[in-house]
């Protein structure tokens, strides 16, 4: 099912965290995204659009902020014919709909769970964890299409999507092969935890964590999903220097030279974990995730992550945006891209 998005407020499209959080949740229920639109929170701004989006769209996602839902809600009354519509209307959630359009308003607030969802999606389909650019995504979604299957995507992180599609998983691999320049790799998985505690488990391997600024956030994510216990023996949240060198050998010289945050103490902290916890794999972390702690040399959203296995070692600088929470979260999925890209888990 695909649908038209709209924003209403500021302080809701301009919360890439919350849109994420929205728009991930609509994926679930295998509703996906062919337009969206942003609009202030002036009676008037959402009149004019809410009148023409309702026009053409046939199926309408509402976000709006505590302060626009009202409003939202009195315009939609207004536009849509009563006698001709259905109505049903939960809390923080209303579904109005006639034979042209479906029109779905929700309230939308930072740290709360979605309102219900009134609508179902009626087609089985199935979700992929894509690793590439957004140029090979296009190019997939294009055969896939061309094809006469549904394809929806959101956005996890810069080169890592989340696809929803009911095309078969014989034909998407084969549409996959098609790409040139080919990703990373393409994972058939709903959450990527479940996949990697299941294939590490199956190849007899072993992972730990060094956790710096995001604080035991990776290690709860692993440890949140059945069978963990079979993959991770010991995780480490070394936030001080003290600890970083007590407890996963870095060298003090490297705090002097160039700090803990930097990729020479993550490149010594996983190298370090992978040594005490005897495991195959290994992730360290190390950032400012704010909102203090900057420094013109190192602003808030700096990170470096690295990952070690019996090959090598790899780091990679991060600038992210957002508040501490989303910072924390986007350095996690960094780090799993990061151990996915060295062929760890495929």
């Amino acid at each position: 099912m695909t649908a038209t998005l709209i924003y209403i407020g500021q302080e809701i499209y301009q919360d890439t965290a919350l849109v994420g959080y929205f728009e991930r949740a609509l994926h679930e229920h295998n509703i996906f995204t062919n337009e969206c639109y942003r609009t202030e929170d002036s009676s008037d701004a959402v009149f004019d659009l809410l009148k023409r989006v309702l026009n053409t769209a046939e199926m309408i996602f509402i976000a709006a902020s505590k302060e626009s839902f009202s409003t939202a809600l009195d315009i939609l009354e207004t536009l849509v014919p009563h006698p001709s519509n259905t109505k049903q209307i939960e809390k923080n959630s209303y579904l109005i709909q006639n034979s042209n359009m479906t029109c779905h308003l929700f309230l939308l607030q930072n740290g709360e769970a979605l309102p219900k969802l009134l609508i179902k999606a009626d087609a089985l389909f199935s979700s992929w964890q894509f690793f590439g650019t957004k140029q090979q995504l296009h190019i997939l979604k294009q055969h896939i299409f061309d094809a006469g299957y549904h394809f929806g995507f959101s956005q996890i992180i810069d080169g890592w999507y989340e696809i929803r599609t009911d095309c078969d998983n014989t034909s998407l691999e084969r549409y996959y092969a098609l790409i040139q320049d080919k990703a990373t790799s393409i994972i058939a998985s709903e959450n990527i935890f479940d996949y990697l505690i299941k294939t590490f488990a199956r190849q007899n391997k072993t992972v730990t964590f060094a956790e710096s600024c995001t604080g035991g956030l990776i290690a709860s994510a692993f440890t949140s999903r059945s069978g963990s216990s079979d993959i991770l023996y010991v995780s480490m949240v070394t936030y001080a220097n003290s600890a970083k060198h007590d407890w996963l050998d870095v060298d003090e010289t490297i705090f002097e030279r160039h700090g803990a945050v930097s990729e020479a103490c993550v490149r010594a902290m996983a190298e370090g974990a992978r040594a005490r916890a005897r495991s195959d794999i290994a992730i360290a972390t190390s950032g400012i995730a704010g909102p203090a702690g900057g420094t013109p040399l190192k602003p808030v959203g700096t990170v470096y992550i690295a990952v070690s296995d019996s090959r090598q070692t790899r780091a990679k600088h991060l600038l992210l945006k957002g508040d501490r929470n989303y910072i924390q979260y986007q350095a996690m999925m960094h780090a799993v891209k990061l151990m996915i890209e060295m062929g760890n888990g495929i």
